[in-house]
């Protein structure tokens, strides 16, 4: 791979990562405006929430 081909696969990356923390605020929001827990909301919209120690 290229410095140029990783600099675009890195960056691509951290668009995903940036998107995916951003969608994950947004549920956290949510939670708090009903007044559940992170893994209360996720049960209830059925999202997957897997918590490594």
């Amino acid at each position: 791979m290229t410095d140029a081909e990783w600099e675009k696969l890195s960056d691509a990356i951290d668009t995903v990562e940036m998107a995916n923390a951003d969608q994950w605020q947004a549920v956290a929001d949510v939670a708090d405006q009903r007044g559940l827990t992170l893994a209360e909301i996720t049960r209830e919209l059925e999202i997957p929430l897997i918590i490594k120690p």
